[in-house]
């Protein structure tokens, strides 16, 4: 008995990647803005869209600003299908009209120079709908 407690325990604080997300963590402004953002499938962000990604990815992106960056965007499970800034926006703003809509903010690769200019300009790439973590290396071959 005691061993099925501490299972349980276990598993109900477990933080698992993947799980949705709450788009109320945008602050009011860009939020009433969400249905701008996405508008055309250009991987460059505009001010907007370069803003709420700012906020979506403020713990992970450390340094890095979505300002004017080129960003690719993959998805599916293992991230196989590449996906658009049209798609990732307008789950955000399906889920803002209807908050059982699932969303899922994805996990957001930088890339350094050299990866840069092998990807033709690509700042980053958000990978979302992932069941697992890619490695860099095959984020860069997909979006080649």
């Amino acid at each position: 008995m005691k061993n099925i407690f501490l299972f349980i325990m276990l598993f109900y604080g477990i933080n698992v990647h993947g799980q949705m997300s709450d788009i109320s963590i945008l602050p009011p402004y860009l939020a009433n803005k969400l249905c701008e953002m996405g508008k055309n499938d250009s991987s460059c962000l505009n001010r907007d869209e370069s803003l709420c990604l700012n906020v979506i990815f403020e713990k992970s992106r450390k340094d890095f600003d979505f300002t004017g960056k080129k960003i690719g965007f993959l998805s599916g499970s293992s991230g196989k299908k590449r996906s658009s800034k049209v798609a990732y926006f307008s789950m955000l703003k399906k889920h803002q009209e209807n908050e059982k809509y699932p969303i899922e903010y994805g996990v957001l690769y930088v890339f350094n120079e050299k990866q840069k200019k092998e990807l033709n300009g690509y700042d980053a790439a958000i990978v979302y709908w992932s069941k697992f973590i890619i490695p860099i290396d095959k984020v860069i071959k997909r979006i080649k």
